[in-house]
């Protein structure tokens, strides 16, 4: 087969192919143009090997013109093997019709052309090709088109092309190295995985519009894939089944806008460990599945409230830049509450998808809509079961220093969990100071109103020496009196006493803020005080009550003006 004489019986379209090849014209069936044959007849077949002959340069009497070998609407018997071959010339072949698959192993080409043809599958693993493969416009292919480790100096085009499932999926372009772009797109069908696990490309990987199916796994599979230029997977773009970039290098954008995604029961987005330097756009994205973002890393999120509604998503590890789209706190408390349900309860709670929204909203200069996420994520934790978790020590061998162990640690939590509530009510966990203004004044309201209601039944007496001694005021509730129930009275009733201008007398509203105010000192707490024992020594209860409510008021002020001041200086760390 190396020359012409060595083919016997040449057909009629043979002997074209002879003349075109001689003076770069290219050889066309005598059917209509832009379609391929549908069956082989002695005017549009041609030996795979014939064309072999051609394609590695003819011989000495029959050389291949400079503009290769081009044939329009041929069909090629038997298979057209150039596999471990360099091709002399361009090989041009539109809308034939190959009887077996082309064996295109580690072959060396200069361009392939098989716009609009049809094939049984492909077998070009580690092909070279200087310029472009074209796989687009009406091809199809119903076997796997193999392209493993294959290298393209142009760009890889199958718009338009439709791929069938064979052994190795619709497409198996493991670890190519593309010195152009992918195109997948416009009309591109591929019912099975298309695989570029390990590609390399130089451009960008184009699938606007295109459709995979594979509804028993992996849709578009692209593991470690690098891409320099972005990744677009926009308007119109279909996928039934898995999309999955795990540890993709993506160099631009990886934009979803307006694609749909389909994964029954499973992730029909899966991008763990990625990393987008430019945005990840899922505006108007469908996604019927949820989406697993596990340590990815992407400078912009570009989102909405919508490509969300699935749930059970995994954001655990994902980092970003900044946000494009929804900043208040409700939308995105309700994308963080979309998370896997193990990832917000006990079994496996998660903080840092937290943790990463709260940094990026005070970076971008939100920071009560910060503030606001990070409140709901103490609450969560509380939710979870995340706080008072001490463990007993199971290494203590003697049985009563474990069983105080384990009741300690018992005491412990429940303390750790009521401060950790009590925390939340007065100042919003650190992130609301001015809460506890408000929670001051609520204790001052109803302590004033419990000391109103002491004043005027008579539980309040003067603590001063100098007003108890003071002949003026003798006879203010007589010793031995009783009320109307028969109860002994406290030896002084104030509302009945009043006082000379120059004692202090007894205002509730100012007593209740005396008391609450530990830097502040009205006169009124040092100089008035509950009545607890009648003169006739009997212990009188509201007396007691109000001087719990009083020590309580004391301490409350204390521990709240503290921890306002710890609050606003920063001495207290809000996380």
């Amino acid at each position: 087969g190396r020359w012409l004489k060595d083919f016997e019986n040449l057909s009629d379209a043979e002997k074209r192919l002879v003349l075109a090849c001689r003076h770069g014209e290219p050889w066309e069936s005598y059917q209509d143009p832009g379609q391929p044959p549908e069956a082989a007849t002695s005017g549009n077949t041609i030996r795979a090997e014939f064309v072999r002959f051609f394609a590695l340069g003819g011989d000495l009497l029959n050389p291949v013109h400079e503009k290769g070998v081009v044939l329009r609407g041929a069909w090629i018997s038997g298979t057209l093997n150039l596999s471990q071959c360099q091709a002399a010339t361009r090989l041009d072949f539109k809308w034939c019709h190959f009887e077996t698959a082309p064996q295109l192993t580690a072959a060396h080409l200069s361009e392939l052309q098989l716009t609009g043809s049809i094939v049984p599958g492909i077998y070009a693993d580690r092909l070279i090709a200087t310029g472009s493969v074209f796989l687009d416009k009406g091809f199809s292919a119903a076997g796997t088109v193999w392209l493993r480790g294959a290298e393209v100096r142009g760009n890889l085009m199958c718009g338009g092309g439709e791929f069938s499932e064979g052994t190795g999926g619709a497409i198996n372009a493991d670890r190519i190295r593309i010195r152009g772009s992918i195109f997948l797109k416009d009309g591109f069908t591929a019912k099975g995985i298309v695989r570029l696990v390990g590609a390399e490309v130089g451009g960008s990987l184009h699938c606007d519009g295109g459709k995979f199916a594979n509804s028993r796994g992996h849709a578009l599979s692209g593991e470690r894939m690098t891409v320099k230029g972005s990744v677009f997977l926009r308007y119109g773009f279909s996928a039934e089944g898995k999309v999955r970039l795990l540890g993709a290098q993506i160099g631009g954008d990886l934009s979803c806008k307006e694609g749909r995604f389909k994964c029954s029961g499973g992730n029909a987005l899966q991008i763990d460990r990625i990393t987008v330097k430019g945005s990840l756009y899922l505006t108007k994205a469908v996604f019927k599945g949820s989406l697993s973002l596990a340590a990815a890393q992407i400078g912009t999120l570009n989102d909405d409230d919508e490509c969300w509604i699935s749930g059970k998503h995994l954001l655990n590890g994902l980092r970003y830049e900044r946000i494009v789209g929804p900043v208040d706190a409700q939308s995105r408390i309700a994308w963080l509450k979309s998370q896997r349900d193990d990832h917000l309860n006990r079994k496996s709670w998660k903080p840092q998808p937290w943790e990463q929204l709260i940094k990026v909203l005070r970076e971008m200069g939100h920071p009560g809509e910060a503030s606001e996420v990070a409140m709901e994520k103490q609450r969560m934790m509380r939710a979870a079961g995340q706080i008072g978790l001490r463990q007993p020590n199971t290494n203590i061998e003697d049985s009563w220093r474990q069983w105080i162990d384990i009741n300690w640690n018992s005491v412990t939590n429940y303390l750790a969990r009521g401060f950790h509530d009590f925390y939340g009510w007065i100042a919003g966990y650190g992130y609301r100071p001015s809460r506890i203004v408000g929670r001051m004044a609520l204790v001052w309201l109803v302590c004033t109103l419990s000391f109103e209601a002491g004043r005027e039944f008579g539980y309040f007496g003067p603590s001063n020496a100098i007003i108890n001694t003071s002949s003026d005021l003798s006879g203010c509730g007589a010793p031995g009196e009783t009320s109307d129930t028969g109860n002994p009275k406290p030896f002084w009733h104030a509302i009945s006493c009043p006082m000379p201008a120059e004692y202090s007398t007894l205002y509730p509203p100012l007593y209740s803020l005396d008391l609450i105010l530990p830097l502040v000192d009205l006169q009124q707490d040092a100089e008035w005080a509950p009545i607890v024992v009648n003169e006739n020594g009997e212990q009188l209860f509201w007396g007691y009550v109000l001087r719990a409510i009083m020590w309580f008021e004391i301490l409350f002020g204390w521990f709240a003006s503290l921890m306002f001041v710890a609050i606003v200086s920063r001495l207290v760390e809000k996380d």
